[in-house]
């Protein structure tokens, strides 16, 4: 059985420890500060801000983009699933999809999100 992750808000900057001062001096994410599991390094030498479970990443993706500056990018992680939909009309719209799935399933408040990819008409180029 796999270990459900908890959520997490990944920083990507070149200055690590600039960075981790801004957050930690920021007033505003004091609140976020109390809700951190822990942070450490990823491979690709980001930092990641592991959050206590059932605390919500996105609630705090904002006031982290805030803090540390456009100069470095946020991502949140989350646990998410892709469920796969084969031979869907061409003329399906992406919200007919979420539609559907809501009136299918007890999807609550989760997020769902549709990328639609027409697989028929794949252009092959031969160069002569």
């Amino acid at each position: 059985m796999k270990r459900e992750l908890p959520e997490a808000i990944v920083v990507s900057a070149k200055e690590k420890e600039e960075t981790l001062r801004k957050m930690k001096q920021n007033p505003k994410l004091k609140a976020f500060g109390e809700k951190v599991a822990r942070i450490r390094r990823t491979r690709l030498d980001d930092l990641i801000c592991e959050l206590k479970d059932g605390v919500k990443a996105s609630d705090f993706q904002n006031l982290i983009e805030e803090s540390v500056g456009t100069t470095r990018q946020v991502r949140v992680l989350n646990r998410s699933e892709t469920v796969e939909c084969r031979d869907v009309d061409l003329e399906t719209k992406a919200e007919q999809v979420v539609s559907a799935f809501r009136q299918q399933f007890d999807c609550g408040s989760t997020l769902l999100e549709a990328k639609l990819q027409d697989r028929h008409t794949t252009v092959r180029r031969r160069h002569i």
